[in-house]
């Protein structure tokens, strides 16, 4: 058996655990709630692509809205417990060793704003998804965690092989 003396233990994934808790207990909450509160809690949390593209569109002095705070907390928001999972999912595979590799304020980074970047280029680039949040004919809906998942997965792709040894 060959053994790498000088290796140390890997870091334990505080960050990872504290996302996936975070996300675990916003989705908890809302299942918890009457649908009048899940819906309220989608309006306030979820990130709505019409409403970062109306933000974006006014004057630069009046960026500082609330709507676009939901480009960060849309990444703990989960519409089902199966989107939840799957992004839990993504989040153990790649979230873990990536967190090993950067530590855990470049998890913080990735995380945060990787995904905030992921929801702002699907406000940008798709149109038919920029439904209005009070109408609820509309196919568009809250956006947010989905995207977060490919920020990490990228993440992890471009540290590809020096994962791989770290682990």
């Amino acid at each position: 058996m060959v053994t790498n003396w000088s290796k140390t233990a890997p870091r334990f994934p505080w960050v990872t655990l504290t996302i996936f808790s975070i996300a675990v207990s916003a989705k908890l909450l809302h299942s918890a709630l009457a649908p009048p509160g899940q819906d309220a809690m989608l309006a306030l949390g979820g990130m709505f692509p019409s409403q970062i593209v109306q933000v974006l569109n006014s004057p630069v002095s009046e960026w500082a809205d609330y709507r676009l705070l939901t480009l960060f907390s849309a990444l703990f928001i989960h519409t089902n417990w199966l989107h939840l999972l799957g992004n839990i999912a993504y989040l153990w595979v790649f979230g873990i060793p990536l967190e090993r590799r950067l530590g855990w304020l470049g998890m913080i980074i990735v995380f945060m704003f990787g995904g905030a970047l992921a929801n702002l280029s699907v406000s940008l680039r798709w149109p038919a998804e920029r439904g209005d949040p009070g109408d609820r004919t509309q196919r568009a809906g809250p956006r947010g965690a989905g995207g977060r998942v490919f920020s990490d997965t990228g993440s992890a792709r471009s540290h590809g092989k020096r994962l791989a040894r770290r682990h």
